[in-house]
């Protein structure tokens, strides 16, 4: 996703900003869209980009059709999974010796 700083931004630009409140604000070149501003309160960077990610938006859209498809599991059930698995190693941390 790209992204400009608003120091690098033209003063229109930064008067534009300005006119967005609580609904998008569509710029439009030769008659047609080109971008939206779009209000983003209380959103940070990863929360807009994750939103607009197609690949994000398609592990989303999978996931649901699972959970339509197959259901899902009660605490329970995932508690007696986990107490009936084997025996897994246990995670340790990596540290150099240096």
């Amino acid at each position: 996703m790209k992204s400009v700083h608003l120091t690098e931004a033209d003063s229109r630009l930064l008067d534009l900003l300005g006119g967005v409140g609580d609904e998008p604000l569509i710029l439009i070149k030769d008659g047609t869209p080109v971008a939206v501003l779009w209000p983003t309160p209380g959103a940070d960077l990863e929360t807009v980009s994750l939103s607009l990610s197609p690949h994000f938006i398609r592990i989303i859209e999978e996931s649901r059709q699972s959970v339509a498809c197959e259901g899902t599991l009660s605490h329970e059930e995932v508690r007696q999974r986990l107490a009936d698995a084997p025996d897994q190693p246990a995670l340790t941390s990596r540290v150099d010796a240096r």
